[in-house]
């Protein structure tokens, strides 16, 4: 593989992927911003939960001084029951 070819592949492949955790980020972005400054991220995407238990634990964060407006917590609510859901 000629050097300019692999030069052009890794910024295609470095692209895509830069592409990709964007996506995701802005998927996210409620909760990254709002669930992020006191705990890592991971640990909420790690563990899928009934809708019951996203409920108490969104609540208990609020509790613990989570502030979110009524829209956030709609946000946060529709990503949570769509990709970590235990069914």
């Amino acid at each position: 593989m000629s050097r300019c070819r692999l030069v052009s592949f890794c910024l295609v492949f470095v692209s895509f992927f830069t592409l990709i955790g964007c996506a995701d980020y802005e998927k996210n972005k409620v909760i990254e911003e709002h669930c992020g400054t006191c705990h890592s991220t991971e640990r909420i995407y790690q563990k899928k939960r009934t809708k019951e238990e996203w409920r108490k634990l969104v609540h208990g964060m609020k509790m613990r001084g989570l502030k979110l407006t009524k829209e956030e917590e709609k946000k946060v609510f529709e990503e949570l029951f769509q990709n970590y859901l235990k069914k």
